[in-house]
């Protein structure tokens, strides 16, 4: 009977202690004046009795955040975007909590043009030019990190687009930034349909490249670089060639990725009288392609 007390009293305490362990999720979507939704907002819940223990997360497409696992506490919210003003704010957790819609306001310190000369990298936003300054060259890694601190510019996995949904192009000594395939005739199963076409495409290797010990004519070039010189083809690939196939078309080889270039909004840079109607970029075509292979060769 005494071995029974104790675990029932052992089982007791052990659902008395279960609040002090709960754990919370915070949610809320982020959006500005015009109910955009704010993608890629920076969220930081931070408790306040340990300024070390915070979470952190950014939104969605939807400007939707979500964060998960919270213990009971004293927290504060802050909410960051380049081009408006910070959101915080104090709040005790019991339960979990749904901010609803947070409206963030602009910043017009950070909207007003500024142009600084200099000759390394050009960013071109509505028509307005930015250049860096010597300084700036070296605070940024990349011309992509740069341009994480232009208003109303979001950078979201490698991808570049305005606030308003206008096409950004972006220079870098006068030469587009964001290289273009040139696609030859040519057998490939996946890229024979494309033919002729010159596509954007993004890069992201950084020590291979292709080196050919025999002539050009030995070899299947399904893809080049639309010029030689670096940033387009920037490894140094012997007559800008950026894939090769088997004679028979079926082994593939490339370095660019298509596949990061499927969707419009993906693009670093995409015409604007097609970017509200195509629902994929002419890439799809290629995986397409490989599908209808597969299914015809099985």
């Amino acid at each position: 009977m005494k071995r029974l007390n104790a675990i029932f009293l052992m089982v007791c305490c052990t659902l008395c202690a279960v609040p002090a362990w709960s754990q919370h999720t915070v949610k809320g979507i982020i959006k500005d004046k015009e109910t955009h939704p704010v993608i890629g907002a920076s969220v930081i819940i931070r408790s306040l009795q340990d300024t070390l223990n915070h979470k952190d997360c950014i939104t969605d497409e939807n400007g939707q955040f979500i964060i998960e696992k919270i213990e009971s506490g004293k927290y504060g919210i802050e909410i960051s975007f380049i081009g408006y003003t910070d959101y915080r704010q104090e709040f005790e957790l019991d339960q979990s909590l749904d901010f609803g819609e947070i409206v963030l306001a602009e910043n017009t310190m950070l909207l007003d043009e500024v142009i600084v000369t200099a000759s390394m990298v050009k960013r071109f936003v509505d028509k307005k030019e930015y250049k860096l300054t010597n300084i700036e060259k070296e605070q940024y890694s990349s011309a992509l990190s740069a341009l994480e601190h232009l208003p109303k510019i979001q950078v979201v996995d490698q991808t570049v687009n305005s606030m308003d949904g206008k096409a950004v192009k972006i220079l870098i000594n006068g030469i587009p930034s964001t290289p273009t395939l040139e696609i030859p005739k040519n057998n490939s199963v996946m890229f024979g349909s494309l033919s002729g076409t010159k596509l954007g495409v993004w890069v992201a290797h950084g020590e291979g490249k292709f080196e050919f010990p025999y002539e050009e004519k030995e070899y299947n070039i399904i893809a080049k670089y639309n010029y030689d010189g670096y940033p387009a083809n920037p490894n140094g690939s012997p007559w800008s060639v950026a894939g090769v196939c088997s004679k028979d078309g079926r082994h593939l080889a490339m370095m660019p990725h298509p596949e990061r270039a499927i969707f419009p909004w993906q693009c670093g840079y995409y015409p604007a009288d097609r970017k509200e109607n195509d629902e994929v970029t002419p890439w799809i075509e290629a995986f397409v392609n490989a599908r209808k292979w597969i299914e015809n060769n099985k």
